[in-house]
């Protein structure tokens, strides 16, 4: 097991949390209180609620942009770029698609380049080979939208899972104390995954497309390896581990997919590598709701 050395004697079960102390590893009881200021029913509704507004968001971007930016009347205000500039990933011709809507401005068709617009263009993937979360967050409302739906699960992930040490102890089919190899690796891999996130939201694709690849490609990889470290501690043959193990499945699943699929004209060659990201992110937050909806394992009280 290769867990077996990072988990050493330490309980949280009833409600008392077992942890080693001092150098030669006396045992101290400590009280573990898990404090619910709201009832447990209003906080996993709320983390579905809000879960499912992320998801709502995500899987419809391209919906909320051509509605948004047409609502809002960018074309010729906030999208001003020449239309002759703008190529498409589908190989339309943006000239004619601004003719076709009747983009203009001071008698020229426009269009929205990176950063225009509320969110990314959705007429087609402009400037780029096809469409992507980040193209459509791109945008400052579009990168503030982003944060501000994906701020609740990320909150949610802390409260429920590793910043409320009763609860999360419950969930684990075998001891962890928080001085142990598998929990700093949770503790790390998380405040990782909490740094690479903010560096993608910071350095969006069209500021510093390099920089905002490498912080996707670290966050992924961060929270992978907190998911598998997460599903061994809560137990590999638990309930919640396996569903825990089968979210990390489909989210690589969905983001390998979508990088497979090369870029076409059709519909699914311009989002495939858009629904991959939706799928891989939506995942990244079903652990919360699983810990929250998925009842402990029953641990057997250690024997004094």
């Amino acid at each position: 097991d290769s867990f077996g050395a990072a988990v050493t004697d330490a309980a949280a079960l009833d409600g008392v949390v077992e942890v080693n102390s001092g150098p030669q590893g006396q045992r101290q009881d400590v009280e573990a209180v898990d404090e619910q200021p709201v009832p447990k029913w209003f906080s996993i509704t709320f983390q579905l609620v809000m879960l499912a507004l992320m998801v709502l968001f995500l899987f419809l971007l391209p919906v909320w942009s051509r509605v948004l930016n047409d609502w809002f009347e960018v074309y010729g205000t906030l999208c001003t770029t020449p239309a002759e500039m703008l190529t498409c990933g589908n190989g339309e011709s943006y000239v004619d698609i601004a003719r076709q809507h009747g983009w203009v401005h001071n008698g020229s068709f426009v269009g929205c380049g990176c950063e225009d617009g509320i969110l990314g263009d959705s007429a087609c993937a402009v400037n780029h080979r096809s469409f992507s979360v980040s193209y459509f967050i791109s945008t400052a409302p579009g990168t503030g939208a982003m944060a501000a739906f994906t701020g609740f699960p990320i909150v949610a992930s802390w409260t429920v899972g590793l910043g409320n040490p009763a609860r999360f102890g419950r969930h684990c089919s075998r001891p962890v104390a928080p001085t142990s190899v598998a929990y700093t690796t949770l503790k790390v891999t998380h405040i990782a995954f909490q740094i690479f996130y903010g560096l993608f939201l910071i350095n969006t694709l069209c500021v510093w497309a390099s920089l905002h690849f490498i912080a996707v490609l670290l966050f992924i990889v961060s929270e992978v390896v907190h998911l598998c470290t997460l599903a061994v501690v809560v137990g590999a043959k638990t309930t919640a581990g396996i569903l825990i193990w089968v979210v990390v499945a489909v989210g690589l699943a969905g983001v390998i997919g979508g990088l497979c699929v090369p870029p076409g004209p059709s519909w699914f060659g311009q989002h495939a590598f858009f629904l991959g990201e939706c799928i891989g992110l939506t995942c990244m937050f079903l652990t919360t709701p699983i810990l929250s909806l998925v009842p402990p394992p029953d641990v057997p009280k250690k024997p004094n």
